[in-house]
């Protein structure tokens, strides 16, 4: 049997298996998604290269007084769990030997089996 492109695919298409040909085909589609993908991404940032947006300094201002606005807020947040962190740690120092004694029962020694003498 003639092979089907003589130059540029020497395979006869009938001695493949129907999974070499999936695959085959699979490899193809691949290729194809990589090429569009990387020839039309070039392209993509090229023209933003020459048509840059343009800067609203209104839009920036109003940007960087929310950002303001929320760095203040975390930190409130932060201080506040600092805050509790304190109130928890000192009042688990007050109770410490407390609930150490609570825990612990007092130790007796087991009775001897020595003789008193």
């Amino acid at each position: 049997m003639r092979p089907l492109f003589p130059l540029l695919l020497p395979i006869c298409v009938t001695n493949l298996l129907a999974s070499e040909l999936a695959t085959v085909f699979i490899l193809a589609i691949v290729a194809v998604v990589v090429l569009v993908v990387v020839f039309g991404g070039t392209r993509y940032v090229r023209r933003e290269e020459r048509h840059p947006a343009p800067v609203d300094d209104d839009r920036l201002k109003r940007l960087e007084q929310a950002v303001d606005a929320i760095a203040l807020e975390v930190e409130r947040i932060a201080e506040g769990q600092r805050f509790t962190t304190k109130l928890l740690s000192e009042r688990r120092a007050e109770e410490s030997p407390a609930r150490t004694a609570a825990k612990e029962p007092a130790r007796q020694e087991p009775p001897s089996n020595k003789p008193n003498d």
